[in-house]
């Protein structure tokens, strides 16, 4: 009887097992067909890109690459009165800086 238990049990944990194997093995199998799929699509949109980079040229181009003449920009002269303005605004004496804080 005890025979008859032993090699029930051994029979089902080597059924179990092979299970285990064979759903691993499937699994690998499967990724293995997944990636080639993947590397053969890459290889496809990899050319397809190139198709269209050698077909399409670049629609923006530089006005020294298509020849057209260079515009230079006008300046504007600063008057010195203005400049002087400018110059005694930003710049305060310690005596202007002291009446501008608060006593207590």
């Amino acid at each position: 009887m005890k025979s008859l238990y032993i090699t029930l049990f051994l029979a089902c944990g080597l059924h179990a097992y092979a299970q285990e194997n064979r759903k691993a093995s499937e699994a690998q199998t499967q990724e293995a067909v997944h990636y080639k799929e993947s590397k053969a699509l890459e290889t496809r949109m990899m050319e397809e890109a190139r198709k269209r980079a050698a077909e399409k040229p670049s629609a923006s181009r530089l006005a020294s690459e298509e020849g057209l003449p260079v515009k230079k920009q006008q300046s504007t002269p600063v008057t010195q009165d203005r400049k002087e303005k400018l110059l005694s605004s930003r710049t305060l004496t310690i005596q202007e800086i002291r009446k501008t804080i608060p006593k207590d």
